[in-house]
């Protein structure tokens, strides 16, 4: 089995290639935007007020 594998690697280098850059570029993409979403997170995550913290006062009446 692994014989034939090798053999499919070596024989197809083009194949192997295509097929290595298929898996690699998916990865680096969810890598990527995880670490983006991430960095997004930190640096806004401190400057939005969470919805308990905030008080409207709303006065009564109609509007003008």
């Amino acid at each position: 089995m692994w014989g034939f594998a090798w053999q499919n690697l070596v024989t197809r280098p083009a194949r192997t290639a295509l097929a290595v850059v298929g898996l690699t570029i998916p990865i680096l993409a969810f890598l990527g935007l995880f670490s983006i979403s991430r960095g997004i997170r930190d640096s806004v995550g401190g400057t939005i007020t969470p919805p308990e913290q905030e008080t409207w006062q709303v006065p009564s009446g109609r509007r003008p």
